[in-house]
């Protein structure tokens, strides 16, 4: 059982970053990284996010 206080502080910060965002910028920031990927010879862009997230993990240092 979650306590009620730490629902109810999830809750206004969900209500606090949804009042925050703004579509415009959203649609904007998803060319952009849609481009980036692109770019960065992921064809597919941000439509098949799964192959970025195996690129990194199969990423060495």
């Amino acid at each position: 059982m979650i306590n009620p206080e730490i629902l109810r502080q999830l809750i206004n910060q969900q209500n606090y970053w949804r009042s925050q965002y703004s579509k415009t910028l959203g649609e904007i920031q998803h060319k952009l990284y849609n481009a980036m990927l692109k770019g960065n010879k992921i064809s597919s862009g941000t439509a098949n996010y799964l192959q970025v997230v195996d690129m990194i993990i199969a990423f060495e240092y």
